[in-house]
């Protein structure tokens, strides 16, 4: 997850980002996701489901926000909000650039490079 290094540049110590993970739902969240992925994973096999879809959809987005309450909270506070945000920026460009050759590569088809024929016998 890129929010880890963006909070090493920010000046956040593990030790803090370990603590306000703690301090969280996120555990909680997790372990209810993980229950509810095994139910629906059974009744999508079974051809049984009622609310076992909708219940995993929610568990996932309930573990998202607070995922991402927890890593907001944190870059609140953070001593060096700049050097993340310069970082996130550089990162991005390169994102950007990385995507940008690949293009050139495989064209905008997403074709791929050609291969040797098959051989003939």
């Amino acid at each position: 997850m890129k929010f880890g290094l963006y909070a090493k540049a920010a000046g956040i110590t593990h030790d803090q980002i370990k603590t306000a993970f703690q301090n969280s739902n996120v555990k909680a969240d997790f372990m209810k996701l993980r229950t509810d992925k095994k139910a629906m994973d059974a009744c999508i096999v079974g051809g049984t489901c009622t609310t076992e879809v909708a219940t995993y959809a929610s568990d996932v987005q309930t573990l998202t926000d607070d995922k991402l309450t927890v890593w907001q909270t944190l870059f609140a506070s953070a001593p060096n909000k700049a050097a993340a945000a310069s970082l996130k920026s550089q990162l991005d460009s390169l994102d950007a650039q990385k995507h940008q050759l690949l293009h050139s590569v495989f064209g905008s088809k997403g074709s791929p490079v050609a291969t040797e024929p098959a051989p003939q016998g």
